[in-house]
């Protein structure tokens, strides 16, 4: 977020104010609250997986006990939610997923991420972790390169794990 904030200051040649971050945030929760949907099959998923799982984010914890709260998936993370903040690195570096994976008790080989994102592409496999790219919303066709395997639809996912 620094980096974004520091990147459109110089493109406008002033000062973003102090409080972006704070403003940004209650929007966005805002917008969370009235527009949030589950990604269509990701119920089935999780109703059906067979191994353990969990949530690693860049983003902070509030934001995403929020958004699986609205979505009605926070019961099935339990305790299981990650979060750079956490440890102060953000994706494309892997110390969420490396959190995730040992706190849950695996090594990296061990498990899949399942990312939609370049830079948590970019994370898994700078962890040693296989990737599965979720392309539904990879417009770039970026992460057909670069993730072990793709898919578009949830209703996949079973399948690959």
């Amino acid at each position: 977020m620094q980096d974004s904030i520091d990147h459109v200051s110089k493109l406008i040649d002033s000062e973003i104010p102090n409080s972006f971050i704070q403003d940004y945030r209650k929007r966005s929760f805002n917008a969370f609250k009235t527009n949030i949907k589950p990604i269509q099959g990701i119920l089935e998923v999780l109703q059906n997986i067979k191994h353990p799982f969990c949530v690693a984010s860049s983003g902070p914890e509030n934001k995403i006990k929020l958004n699986l709260e609205l979505t009605g998936l926070l019961p099935y993370f339990k305790d299981n939610i990650f979060s750079s903040y956490t440890i102060k690195k953000w994706k494309p570096d892997p110390g969420v997923f490396l959190l995730a994976a040992e706190t849950m008790g695996y090594k990296p080989s061990d498990c899949v991420v399942i990312e939609d994102s370049l830079s948590g592409v970019k994370a898994a496999i700078n962890g040693g972790f296989d990737v599965f790219g979720f392309t539904a919303h990879d417009y770039d066709f970026e992460l057909e390169k670069a993730a072990t395997k793709t898919f578009d639809n949830m209703n996949e996912l079973l399948n690959l794990i």
